[in-house]
């Protein structure tokens, strides 16, 4: 019947007409074959979409509604993105991970920061010390052998004096001490630190879709 012009056959209006126990002509190896429209949807279902098949939708459907006959779940995991399993397909499916992160001290390395200060010139001028009165000064020391008026001996031995000397009086007095303009160099380091420590985004742009994974 293949050479056979089946002019009995009208066109189907639209595919949406037609009904899963409605029969089509097929010609298999030359032979006029017929199948149920039920049967094609479903062979060509499974071959497009097998078990394990993910689909991904920019708009709000359910393949559980498009595909009669198969049933489909949501993947898990609202805001995720897509990671690659391992190739022995042990780790399909599970989640983790997250869309920030918050550094602390482990996460830099120890360091510290150089510091070098200088101070500004100041003259400090000449300064005046305290005034201690009149006064003089005693002078213990070693002298020759002495006289009775204690006066040293040509040729004596060597000894002490029996009372000890004093310096003259010199009045009441104080001295001046002159500092100068100068200025002082500081260097050194600051303590380690931390701030708020506030989490940081890990999230890159990305776009929602809706995704489904046929699962028989």
């Amino acid at each position: 019947m293949a050479d056979i012009t089946l002019k009995y056959l009208t066109e189907l209006v639209a595919a949406t007409s037609v009904k899963d126990g409605d029969l089509l002509h097929v010609n298999q190896d030359g032979n006029d074959r017929s199948l149920t429209a039920g049967v094609l949807r479903s062979f060509l279902t499974n071959s497009i979409h097998p078990i394990g098949v993910v689909m991904f939708f920019a708009s709000n459907q359910n393949p559980n509604n498009l595909f009669s006959g198969t049933n489909w779940q949501r993947v898990p995991g609202y805001g995720r993105s897509i990671r690659l399993a391992g190739e022995n397909g042990s780790d399909v499916l599970q989640t983790g991970g997250s869309d920030s992160v918050t550094i602390s001290a482990d996460n830099i390395p120890a360091h510290t920061h150089p510091v070098k200060i200088k101070t500004s010139a100041f003259d400090h001028g000449t300064k005046t010390t305290s005034t201690n009165g009149q006064h003089n000064h005693n002078i213990p020391g070693y002298i020759t052998t002495q006289d009775s008026n204690e006066n040293a001996i040509a040729g004596g031995r060597v000894g002490v004096w029996t009372n000890n000397k004093q310096t003259s009086d010199n009045g009441s007095h104080n001295h001046s001490l002159k500092i100068g303009s100068h200025e002082h160099t500081v260097e050194g380091y600051t303590e380690e630190s931390g701030y708020n420590n506030s989490p940081i985004s890990t999230k890159n742009q990305y776009i929602n879709l809706i995704a489904w994974y046929r699962v028989s």
